[in-house]
């Protein structure tokens, strides 16, 4: 592999020896003082050049340079239409692993060359044709602080084509599903984006496609971020979906707040509640296994029944509340009187729901499994099993809203028990 000197002196000792070449400057990453140096850089070139036709009548001029692997002009193509206005580029790969993206531009564009980006140095000047530059920097290419309408665009679009992920599940089109999944990616990018760039004043890039976004975030978004780059399985994608929703809600409502602009709960409320129904009542992504539960399965539920009271419900009790209702999980008596369901992901328990009769007793699904559909399935399926035709329930606050969503309507105001919390709600299902 030629050395960065070598490639260097390549570049200038040609633009020297043409007459046509009278100025050489350079942008991207090699001259980027925030970005690390490696063996991948690309040399972003360009040549200030008179009489362009000539070299565009015979693309072999650039053999100079070296053995390429491939070459792209992209604007001598009709697939993709030019867009630089009448400049050229040669994006050469060479066998030796060096990559040079060669940009040509007419002599009388200098100004605006030299304008159009702050990551630049000036090679070669023949004739002073660019004005002196200020050391490069990248701050032409720092997150910008959005006005609200962009912050607004940003909100509707991710939440719009939710559906279109949903629907593409719905049917059974991988394909279509990934690919809006990618458009949701890139609004959910943006507002990570935004994010970053109220955190650190709007001064810091966070790269090409979010490439530097690890420098910033916590490391548990990172992860986050990183899971929802999906496989094509409906499971895969579908808590890719809803780990995106999260994500987005999360990190839209910290810019909302960093740009006094308004968070649109009602879109992100109907839109989750809509998407979720598309896909349940698709069975799209759900537990291999929702069922019954044998005697020895109890204890495992009992086990994940308490975890999540005592994280979701016990901050609304009192310590004698908390006290009964872990008499009432230890009491064989108790939990003998009960029948389970389970709903298992590879093998792990990851909800449980217990009934006494037609009262439902205990309903918990494992954090990391939230808002996936499984509640929804094991309801579904317990009601199924035992055609009741009317449920009862003691909601928690925290469930409340849950319930309503499976289609639960309360039957009297708050009450407390024992200590516990809880709202009376019933769902007549005749």
């Amino acid at each position: 592999m030629r050395t960065e000197a070598e490639m260097m002196a390549l570049i200038l000792e040609i633009a020297q020896a043409d007459a046509r070449v009278r100025a050489v400057g350079m942008n991207g990453s090699r001259v980027n003082p925030h970005v690390p140096r490696d063996r991948y850089q690309d040399y972003d070139i360009v040549y200030l050049v008179t009489d362009m036709a000539s070299f565009l009548a015979d693309p072999s001029w650039v053999d100079v340079f070296g053995e390429r692997v491939m070459l792209q002009m992209p604007e001598a193509g009709t697939l993709f239409p030019p867009s630089l206005g009448g400049w050229f580029t040669y994006l050469m790969q060479f066998a030796d692993g060096n990559r040079i993206d060669l940009m040509l531009i007419p002599t009388e564009d200098a100004a605006a060359y030299a304008a159009n980006d702050s990551l630049t140095v000036v090679l070669l000047d023949k004739d002073g044709l660019l004005p002196a530059l200020p050391p490069p920097d990248d701050s032409a290419h720092h997150v910008k602080r959005p006005p609200a309408s962009h912050f607004a665009e940003c909100c509707n679009e991710f939440f719009w084509v939710s559906a279109y992920v949903a629907k593409g599940l719905c049917r059974r089109e991988p394909l279509y599903a990934l690919h809006h999944l990618s458009l949701m990616r890139e609004e959910l990018l943006r507002m990570l984006g935004w994010q970053v760039g109220l955190a650190q004043g709007f001064a810091v890039s966070v790269g090409k496609c979010g490439k530097y976004l690890d420098r910033y975030l916590p490391a548990e978004t990172w992860d986050a971020l990183l899971a929802t780059y999906t496989t094509a399985q409906p499971a895969a994608c579908r808590n890719a979906l809803f780990g995106m929703m999260a994500l987005f809600r999360k990190a839209a409502k910290r810019v909302a707040d960093g740009l006094g602009a308004c968070y649109p709960q009602g879109d992100d409320a109907r839109m989750t509640a809509y998407v979720t129904r598309l896909l349940d009542n698709a069975a799209v992504g759900l537990p291999a296994a929702v069922r019954a539960l044998p005697p020895e399965a109890y204890p495992g539920a009992l086990q994940l029944a308490r975890e999540g009271f005592t994280r979701y419900v016990a901050p609304d009790c009192t310590p004698a509340g908390e006290a009964a209702f872990f008499q009432f999980l230890d009491s064989k008596e108790e939990t003998e009187t009960l029948q389970f369901w389970g709903a298992t992901d590879n093998g792990q328990l990851v909800g449980m729901l217990a009934m006494r009769g037609s009262h439902l007793c205990l309903f918990f699904v494992a954090p990391s499994h939230h808002r996936r559909g499984i509640g929804r399935a094991l309801y579904r399926h317990m009601v199924a099993q035992t055609g009741c035709i009317e449920v009862t329930v003691h909601a928690s606050p925290y469930a409340q809203e849950a319930y309503r969503h499976l289609g639960f309507t309360e039957t009297g105001p708050m009450q407390t028990a024992d200590g516990i919390r809880y709202l009376p709600m019933v769902h007549r299902l005749t």
